[in-house]
């Protein structure tokens, strides 16, 4: 539900199938990649080490906030005046 407001939000009749594509495309991927990941830190592990789980959550993390970042620099901001700044990237360009 959250993912398809936003993506409504933050898009126009021009642009809502590429987002949408693009969206069902990363979120395949997190998946795929995802548990390609997880799959090679646990296979042969009956019990999971402390050092395998502090990679494993880092990892996440990390993908976590890069996008995080990401999202800000694409989304527009809605809240600015037609003629200025079209999204978070625009401004920080300034």
């Amino acid at each position: 539900m959250t993912q398809g407001a936003f993506l409504a939000i933050n898009s126009d009749e021009d642009t809502i199938a590429r987002n949408t594509g693009f969206f069902i495309a990363v979120l395949q991927c997190a998946g795929i990649f995802g548990n390609t990941f997880s799959y090679f830190q646990f296979k042969d592990s009956y019990e999971i080490a402390e050092s395998t789980k502090n990679i494993f959550i880092t990892g996440i993390i990390i993908v976590t906030c890069i996008g995080v970042a990401l999202n800000l620099l694409v989304i527009p901001m809605t809240w600015a005046k037609d003629g200025e700044y079209h999204n978070f990237k625009c401004k920080l360009e300034d």
